[in-house]
């Protein structure tokens, strides 16, 4: 789609221990810009969700984005009450999440057990 390459050279000025999460923006990124990416839910055969709680606590200039529970009952809250992933149980959403021993609390662990497939980038 020809939008620019923000993260593009940032791997060269990050030491090693923080280059393992670059994963993640460059992932984002890519899936932002598919050739197959409709931006009209009602085309969208797939909805992809990505979940960077560490990302979260990084984004400069933003402000931190609450606690982690927070972010949590906020990202239920938003698909509970999303059409598209009432209309089919979630089960045409990947959620896509970088866990770092993060472990979801009761009301997310429940949603995401039924029904959207979760592909879990972890470390430890």
């Amino acid at each position: 789609r020809g939008s620019p390459r923000p993260f593009e050279g940032l791997d060269s000025k990050m030491s090693h221990e923080n280059r393992m999460y670059l994963l993640e923006l460059f992932l984002w990124q890519s899936v932002r810009d598919h050739l197959l990416r409709t931006s009209n839910p009602s085309e969208a055969t797939v909805f992809v969700i990505g979940y960077t709680p560490i990302m979260l606590d990084w984004s400069q200039p933003c402000p931190r984005v609450g606690d982690v529970g927070a972010r949590q009952r906020a990202i239920h809250d938003a698909l509970t009450g999303s059409k598209w992933f009432r209309r089919r149980n979630g089960t045409d959403h990947v959620f896509l999440w970088t866990r770092y021993n993060l472990k979801p609390d009761k009301a997310l662990r429940s949603l995401l057990d039924s029904g959207p497939m979760v592909a879990v980038l972890e470390r430890s």
